[in-house]
């Protein structure tokens, strides 16, 4: 059974047993160590026996990150997964995070820090040597050249239909006016035909009352 623990999550640990502070994976809901260039879920925080629930530091929680590395690295590079849980600045997968301090050798335990871009797949080389950076052309990056002005010849002239468009909106908007104006007519006849019909229609009622005087006063009434 997976559970909380503070802002870190257990999980139970899968058919190995887990040492701390190496990446890991869940594989079919159980924790097991990830491989190089594998998605993982975080760093164990503490070692943990085959079924036992084991402590995980989950990419998503905050501060730095106590992880394995698989060799000796400069502080200050990206790291990547490794195989058997460790970081290596062997680009494989999505970034991890940056060296916060320098490992001396394989198995060597050193804290990494989220950055920008930490998780995302790596799209470019990735350049630990300082003197490959200082000279790009050794590395096989091409130099930028200098930003060289189109001659008249090369340029394209741009078109612009703004003029055109601005005319087809404005004949449009004096149709819908029109429209408009020919609706409020109709409108205003419709008024003036449904005033004439009450003002018959009370004519009518007038006549009735009248009428139904007169037959009152000559002692007809209706049958109840």
């Amino acid at each position: 059974m997976n559970g909380f623990t503070d802002k870190h999550k257990s999980f139970t640990t899968g058919a190995t047993a887990l040492t701390a502070n190496v990446v890991v994976k869940l594989s079919s809901g159980l924790l097991v160590v990830a491989g190089a260039g594998e998605d993982s879920v975080g760093v164990t925080m503490v070692a943990s026996a085959i079924g036992a629930q084991c402590a995980v530091k989950l990419w998503n929680d905050s501060g730095t990150f106590l992880v394995t590395a698989a060799a000796a690295y400069a502080t200050e590079l990206d790291v990547y997964p490794a195989a058997a849980g460790k970081v290596s600045t062997t680009v494989s997968g999505k970034s991890l995070g940056r060296l916060a301090e320098l490992a001396s050798a394989d198995g060597d335990l050193v804290e990494i820090s989220k950055v920008s871009g930490s998780g995302e797949a790596a799209t470019v080389a990735h350049i630990s040597d300082p003197a490959a950076m200082a000279n790009p052309t050794t590395s096989g990056t091409a130099v930028p050249t200098d930003y060289t002005a189109p001659t008249a010849a090369q340029s394209t002239p741009v078109t612009s239909n703004a003029a055109t468009d601005l005319d087809d909106a404005a004949a449009a908007l004096a149709t819908l006016v029109d429209e408009v104006t020919a609706m409020e007519v109709e409108l205003s006849a419709a008024v003036a035909d449904i005033a004439a019909a009450k003002t018959a229609v009370d004519l009518n009622n007038g006549v009735i009352d009248s009428i139904l005087a007169a037959l009152e006063g000559a002692g007809i009434v209706a049958a109840s």
